[in-house]
């Protein structure tokens, strides 16, 4: 075959496809029947069951990514508190979840830390590509911690290691829903549960120390006011696997 003289010199660079053993585990574990039963809403943030299938639909046609690091480091000087790593994230910039291997979520646990960041990637695939929705980081981040929380009941989970951390927001979220649900989940009301920021203090103020929402001391001995902390989310392009993304 010739050369075409019409044809670009560079091709255009593609966005790396996701992992696809990765990509795999994580839909399957977004697709759960009974995460379709989670719904409420924290402040003015919703969190919907119908919204993980979404995620897991928008995986599977190449609009939000799945892919792997070598290493994680820190989201930004003085972002994290002290002895705090990152395993996990949606990266709002490349719409993309990102974990620590392509086996991530095979592993008892994992599939928790799954449902948290789909929060965020189902926050972000809801917002109009081409405007920002800015939501307060310490609500976004209670949202998505209660989410599991709910997750580990409505889908009869293990606790394992969710409450690993004694002053995180775990223990208080599952409390939460605990009390959401009653004594028996079988017999809850399906909701949607309306969560006020009073009924979520302990979740928020636990997220506030533990993802630093807060005011403190900066690793440079300066106070450090990082309590109007936002996400802002910018939207996940459309995008298929035959079409590429727009």
């Amino acid at each position: 075959m010739g050369n075409n003289p019409f044809a670009p010199q560079f091709a255009p660079k593609q966005p790396a496809p996701s992992n696809a053993r990765l990509a795999a585990t994580v839909t399957n574990i977004l697709r759960t029947p009974e995460l379709a039963q989670i719904n409420f809403q924290l402040g003015g943030l919703n969190v919907r069951g119908g919204r993980f299938m979404e995620v897991a639909n928008a995986i599977g046609a190449g609009r939000i990514k799945c892919w792997t690091v070598a290493e994680f480091r820190s989201q930004g000087r003085d972002e994290l508190a002290p002895g705090k790593i990152v395993e996990a994230r949606y990266e709002i910039k490349t719409n993309a979840m990102l974990f620590s291997s392509d086996d991530y979520g095979t592993n008892p646990g994992e599939d928790r830390t799954v449902v948290h960041e789909s929060v965020h990637a189902a926050f972000d695939l809801n917002t109009p590509k081409g405007q920002k929705v800015k939501n307060l980081s310490i609500d976004d981040e209670a949202a998505a911690v209660v989410a599991v929380a709910f997750y580990i009941r409505l889908c009869k989970r293990q606790i394992g290691a969710f409450l690993m951390d004694a002053e995180g927001p775990e223990k208080p979220a599952l409390e939460l829903v605990d009390s959401l649900l009653g004594n028996s989940v079988n017999n809850a009301v399906p909701g949607p549960y309306n969560i006020t920021l009073e009924d979520a203090r302990a979740v928020r103020d636990a997220v506030a120390v533990s993802r630093r929402f807060n005011t403190y001391i900066g690793s440079d001995g300066l106070l450090t006011d990082n309590s109007g902390a936002l996400y802002v989310y910018e939207g996940v392009p459309a995008c298929s696997l035959r079409a590429g993304c727009k």
